[in-house]
């Protein structure tokens, strides 16, 4: 059996004030209405892990990408979006979108610069009220 699964090939950073989403709660969708650019961030080798909590109430969700562009232009990039409260695009080799957070429930990304050959290493980690939800 030869499956194809598509991957995460960069993601894209909004502020919370940078976006209206229009969502329900339950359903697999959202629309996002983007007010001001986001920063896009290439990302080699990114996971996305959402498992339900054990009460059932809310989501658990870790988001690892990598980064290998380790330039000053690129950590630039990385200080403008890291420790602030947003909302990231997903954006699959398929041309599929998800988004990770949400206006009541924003992501916080943090990263690190880390191996051999060096390289960013992004991060999310939290609990959401639901999965991340595909953008049309």
């Amino acid at each position: 059996m030869n499956e194809k699964h598509s991957a995460i090939c960069h993601l894209t950073f909004y502020e919370t004030a940078a976006v209206s989403i229009d969502t329900g709660i339950g359903r697999p969708t959202a629309k996002l209405t983007v007010k001001s650019d986001g920063i896009i961030l290439p990302a080699v080798g990114a996971s996305l892990s959402e498992v339900r909590s054990a009460s059932g109430s809310f989501v658990d969700i870790e988001l690892s990408a990598k980064i290998t562009d380790t330039s000053a232009s690129m950590e630039n990039l990385l200080l403008q979006c890291s420790y602030r409260y947003g909302v990231l695009v997903l954006h699959y080799t398929d041309g599929s979108k998800k988004l990770l957070g949400s206006l009541r429930s924003p992501i916080l990304l943090t990263y690190e610069k880390s191996g051999i050959p060096a390289a960013f290493v992004l991060s999310v980690k939290g609990s959401q009220p639901e999965y991340a939800k595909f953008i049309p």
